[in-house]
């Protein structure tokens, strides 16, 4: 009465079983693979709205007409991209290698994006006058307007009325406040990244040296003071050490603006 292995298990029954559970396995090794097909996507999507986030800053940027390589330079903005210790965290986390490089391509995308966007916020963009306003004198060769003979002008005039409220044109540290020979009532801005910007012949002066100004905030009133004609402002734009064209950087806020 004893019944046999085949009878008590029968060859049918083994192939039943052995069946889910090969069906189980292929779908466990499927999950990593679609994991993957779905981070690579992720990065992907990030890494394209980055690269035209960052392009856009960049023509923005070339609009001013200082070169995009001296402002994006290593040297004089801090550093790496991507720290070293973090590329090499990524290589020893036991990630796939190409995933692993993959991650660390992308991170170097957003820091440079980040990067290009502090030198954007640092760029004096915004008109300095908060009124409508006239161009007067351009930057550039001109005739001085007291002895007649020509000579270089540093700035852009830009004429509006007595009082006319003068206004940061980027956030930045006021570095002087004061009377300066030739500009009369004079605030010097500091704005990082080898940016500063000079408002003279003011008829008052609205911050103190030292003082943290944001954009658009007032730090005088418009009037003829030094050697001036009549009253205007007189705006100058500096890049490491050198004066630049402010009209290149009016237009190129006012693309930001129609941008928006």
């Amino acid at each position: 009465m004893a019944a046999s292995i085949d009878e008590a298990e029968p060859r049918q029954s083994r192939a039943l079983v052995s069946e889910p559970y090969q069906v189980t396995t292929v779908g466990f090794r499927a999950r990593p693979d679609h994991l993957e097909t779905e981070q690579e996507e992720f990065l992907s999507e990030i890494e394209d709205r980055v690269v035209e986030s960052s392009e856009q800053t960049r023509g923005v940027l070339r609009l001013t007409g200082v070169s995009t390589a001296s402002l994006t330079d290593d040297e004089a903005v801090g550093g790496p991209l991507v720290p070293q210790d973090f590329v090499a965290y990524l290589r020893d986390s036991g990630l796939n290698p190409a995933f692993a490089e993959r991650v660390a391509q992308v991170a170097a995308r957003v820091s440079e994006s980040r990067r290009l966007d502090g030198i954007a916020q640092s760029t004096p963009l915004a008109a300095p006058v908060a009124v409508d306003y006239r161009e007067t004198s351009g930057y550039g060769q001109r005739i001085d307007p007291f002895t007649g003979r020509p000579t270089f002008h540093s700035g852009l005039d830009m004429a509006a009325f007595e009082r006319a409220p003068v206004v940061a044109t980027s956030p930045g540290t006021v570095v002087y406040a004061g009377t300066r020979s030739g500009y009369g009532y004079t605030v010097e801005i500091d704005h990082g990244h080898g940016f500063k910007t000079r408002y003279a012949h003011l008829r008052d002066i609205q911050v103190q040296r030292g003082d943290t100004v944001a954009i658009g905030q007032r730090v005088g009133s418009m009037g003829s003071t030094g050697r001036s004609t009549a009253t205007h402002l007189h705006y100058e734009v500096w890049f490491r050490g050198r004066s630049v064209d402010p009209v290149n950087f009016l237009r190129a806020g006012r693309h930001v603006h129609e941008q928006g």
